[in-house]
């Protein structure tokens, strides 16, 4: 989407640019598609560079998903080769059309005097340059009273409660928010594995490390969800008793990661908790938090 959106603007750049030439200073199609790479491509290649620039802007945040797509948005496949492609093959494109490029019509209208070109914005130009203060003061307030509300802002990640009402996603989150409760749309998955290299893991220590799951405030169940051939790993089934963007399931998670230590030494296993709904609940705090630090958490 992103490529699709930049390269239609960066190729209407040069096109309308042509189109001008040909019509207000009479320029042939050759001439004008040269003259229009010349100029508007200079525009199309700083606007590329500048959404290439803030694409990179996501590197600083650390984590590795979004570091994949920034970086395939901004080189791989998308704005880079929409610039290069608006300043490379369309100008050619542009030189194989040739005169029709632009229609009679239009040439015959672009003969006929106009006395009201422009007067728009022709008057509000002149109207702000008149006002230049009051238009510079409202263009700073308004955009920081716009932003008010950011203060509030709660950070999260699409579920199916964020579907419109008509969806079968949405309808599905309803029925089983009703028939079980909101934290089976979201269960955590909590992966416990052998502290001892090659030792299969206890069950009753599997049992053990589970009730202390369960006790810990707004757990709904704890179930086992699968084990590996060997026996050293296994995985938990965790069902929060809040939904997936909901806060209380943010500080189940934290609550749970805190004393992941504790537990694992008691029992003499290694545990941590992943899955979408953590991994979501880890991307979220890193986007508003130091994304400088590393990421210690287990996102999956």
């Amino acid at each position: 989407m992103l490529g699709l959106a930049v390269g239609i603007d960066y190729a209407l750049f040069i096109v309308i640019r042509q189109r001008r030439l040909i019509l207000h200073q009479g320029l042939d199609a050759h001439e004008a598609a040269g003259r229009a790479t010349g100029t508007a491509g200079s525009a199309v290649l700083f606007a590329g560079a500048t959404v290439v620039i803030a694409l990179a802007g996501l590197l600083v945040v650390g984590i590795t998903l979004l570091t994949t797509m920034a970086l395939a948005a901004a080189a791989a496949d998308t704005v880079a080769i929409s610039v290069l492609l608006a300043l490379t093959l369309l100008p050619a494109l542009l030189g194989v059309v040739g005169e029709p490029i632009c229609s009679d019509t239009a040439r015959r209208r672009s003969r006929r005097p106009s006395s009201t070109a422009h007067t728009r914005a022709t008057a509000w130009g002149s109207l702000l340059v008149r006002h230049k203060y009051p238009a510079l003061a409202a263009a700073l307030l308004i955009p920081l009273v716009l932003a008010v509300p950011a203060l509030g802002m709660k950070m999260g990640q699409p579920s199916g409660a964020s579907y419109n009402p008509d969806t079968a996603q949405r309808q599905s989150c309803n029925l089983v928010t009703e028939a079980f409760g909101p934290g089976y749309n979201g269960p955590l998955m909590v992966v416990i594995h052998s502290a001892t290299v090659g030792r299969p893991l206890d069950p009753a220590i599997l049992a053990t490390v589970a009730s202390d799951l369960k006790g810990t405030r707004g757990v709904t169940s704890v179930s086992l969800a699968g084990m590996n051939s060997g026996g050293t790993t296994a995985v938990l089934s965790l069902v929060p008793g809040a939904g997936p963007n909901d806060d209380g399931t943010h500080d189940l998670v934290m609550a749970v990661r805190g004393h992941s230590a504790q537990i694992g030494d008691r029992n003499g296993v290694r545990f941590g908790i992943t899955g979408f709904t953590a991994l979501a609940i880890d991307v979220s705090d890193r986007l508003v938090t130091d994304a400088s630090k590393p990421n210690e958490r287990c996102a999956g």
